[in-house]
């Protein structure tokens, strides 16, 4: 099992779907709630592709705007992107421009899995 390997939470897409292969009850309380417990697994969704935000130019006041209006729903921001998505520069600067609001600004510190 995963947690035998040392695992304590994995993380599901940031899509309205919620999961591709939960049972709905589990999709509507991670939609609802922002994780789950599965199998003793901890179980995520993401908030926020950087990809997403840089392809809609978010402005700071965008993020920042998003960022506190996520940590009163889920009292965390799940930020992450696909590897292959950082050969692009906008999504470079968006990473350090998402990095800075949240450290910066709204004074978050990441988590260790």
């Amino acid at each position: 099992s995963l947690i035998d390997l040392g695992f304590n939470e994995i993380f599901v897409t940031d899509k309205s779907m919620g999961s591709h292969r939960l049972p709905r009850w589990q999709k509507d309380l991670i939609l609802r709630d922002g994780n789950i417990m599965h199998k003793g697994l901890k179980v995520a969704r993401t908030n926020f592709r950087i990809e997403d935000l840089a392809n809609e130019q978010c402005s700071d006041e965008k993020l920042l705007q998003l960022f506190s209006d996520n940590l009163v729903d889920y009292s965390r921001v799940v930020i992450y992107s696909h590897e292959y998505e950082h050969v692009r520069d906008e999504v470079n600067v968006m990473l350090k421009r998402t990095m800075n609001i949240l450290v910066g600004e709204l004074g978050l510190s990441n988590e260790c899995p």
